[in-house]
């Protein structure tokens, strides 16, 4: 709504309304000014392969961001970057819920006159609404960008093509409750970035960018991460076991990459006949490619290479379906966990051979 800046003449005696003036929307100059410099980008490694996403600045005295927790999930060595900051500085993850992909990651050394962005409220977005997406996109390609992401925060305006709707990305995502669904570019770097309305303010986090068409990005709706941040900014995570898993039909193909770094007396040929032995069988689950020191899954020495068959002896081939076990537990709770070795073999003769193993949920 516009605020009139009221301007008066009294020379014939009568006060004239010369002009209406100010607005509480910004120019795209005041919000790329106001919002860039909160933007974090967040980069590491899982096993040998650099990775990363974006973030934004949420607890500026405490230096606590939030990404998604796909964006940190395994992620060793994490660091973080703001675009107006040339140093890096490491960071730390304080609570991550997978199944609702946020996660919250503290900066050690934030730099001072750091500012959090401020959240608006995702109910009042509309269809056909300008919006922008902030973040370090990874299509752009930079010299000393260790992940591929751009060295600065990059801006792309759209509009919002559905607004509080429920989304299935399916495959390695998990089911967004609460979406906006909106046509401004976005890249997998962008991940984890905040999406801002015309007044500068929060109104969605970037989860998933499709390259298959337009009106296909979906973001996580910033009343949904509003009601779960609390928890994850005092170190509480959620549906959190602390493996990075991805459907197994997204790594089979390289199983013979793997195999051939993997050490432990196995090499390409042993990847090339467990890929052909998955292929022959239509085995279907959940590839770990990374797990987090000290999480449960860790304390039960799961390892990069594992293959989870089933979960409480419920078959799993999508995120979804590992989470949907998981929100029906609560801390404490024991899983049974079904499985077999793949590139985590401790020997060749072990790989296929299955295993089962009981984490007890925190």
């Amino acid at each position: 709504m516009k605020s009139l800046c009221i301007a008066l003449t009294v020379a014939t005696g009568m006060a004239v309304l010369l002009t209406a003036c100010g607005s509480s929307k910004k120019s795209a100059v005041q919000i790329d000014s106001s919002v860039k410099p909160s933007v974090v980008r967040v980069t590491g490694k899982v096993g040998n392969v650099s990775a990363g996403g974006s973030g934004f600045i949420i607890d500026a005295k405490r230096g606590l961001a939030v990404t998604n927790a796909h964006v940190v999930a395994g992620l060793q060595a994490i660091k973080a970057k703001l675009d107006d900051n040339g140093n890096e500085t490491s960071a730390s993850v304080v609570g991550t819920d997978p199944c609702d992909d946020l996660a919250v990651i503290q900066l050690s050394s934030p730099p001072t006159g750091l500012k959090a962005l401020p959240l608006g409220d995702s109910q009042t977005v509309k269809s056909g609404q300008s919006i922008t997406v902030f973040g370090f996109p990874a299509s752009i390609q930079t010299n000393g960008s260790e992940s591929g992401q751009s060295a600065s925060v990059v801006a792309n305006t759209g509009t919002v093509s559905a607004a509080n709707i429920q989304a299935s990305p399916g495959g390695d995502l998990p089911r967004l409750d609460q979406a906006i669904q909106h046509q401004a570019p976005t890249s997998p770097g962008d991940s984890g970035g905040p999406i801002v309305d015309q007044n500068g303010k929060v109104i969605a986090i970037t989860t998933l960018g499709s390259t298959q068409g337009q009106n296909s990005n979906y973001s996580i709706a910033i009343n949904k991460a509003k009601s779960i941040l609390p928890q994850l900014e005092s170190g509480k995570s959620i549906n959190d076991v602390g493996w990075d898993i991805v459907p197994l039909s997204q790594a089979v193909d390289s199983l013979p990459d793997y195999f051939q770094n993997a050490g432990n007396g196995l090499d390409r040929a042993a990847g090339e006949a467990a890929e052909k032995a998955i292929k022959d069988n239509n085995v279907e689950g959940m590839y770990v490619n990374g797990v987090s020191t000290g999480s449960p899954a860790a304390n039960k020495h799961f390892a990069s290479g594992d293959l989870i068959l089933s979960i409480e002896h419920q078959n799993v081939k999508t995120f979804q379906d590992v989470c949907d076990i998981l929100q029906s537990k609560r801390p404490g709770d024991q899983i049974a966990v079904h499985g077999t070795w793949l590139d985590s073999a401790p020997s060749k003769d072990k790989v296929l051979q299955q295993w089962d193993e009981t984490i007890t949920l925190k």
